[in-house]
């Protein structure tokens, strides 16, 4: 199954296209959030991850909606590596639980 999350941190940005993409893309449910982008606590985000099980995937419309540094996309795909679940982004079709998705992700495809 996939779950989805949405962030905007701006007036200029809007939630509805990146939810329906998610929707469209068989999201069972889509958490969203309007925080800014400088917060670091995210709790739609830390909803969505609670509710994510093994074999399940969250899905982004784009990555740069589940962090803001490279440590956090680190410490966020181990969290996943230890839940057994994955990451789906939309925009750039990475999907981590499969070689070729752990390949663009990591860059050598090891975990």
């Amino acid at each position: 199954m996939l779950v989805g999350y949405v962030r905007v941190s701006t007036r200029d940005q809007s939630l509805p296209p990146q939810r329906d993409a998610l929707r469209e893309a068989g999201c069972g449910w889509v958490f969203m959030e309007t925080p800014s982008g400088a917060q670091r606590d995210s709790p739609e985000l830390k909803g969505a991850l609670d509710y994510l099980r093994a074999g399940e995937k969250l899905a982004l419309w784009k990555l740069d909606r589940l962090a803001r540094s490279v440590r956090q996309f680190v410490e966020t795909d181990e969290d996943f590596a230890k839940r057994e679940s994955g990451l789906r982004g939309l925009t750039r079709a990475i999907d981590t639980t499969s070689p070729g998705g752990r390949l663009v992700f990591h860059g050598d495809g090891r975990r």
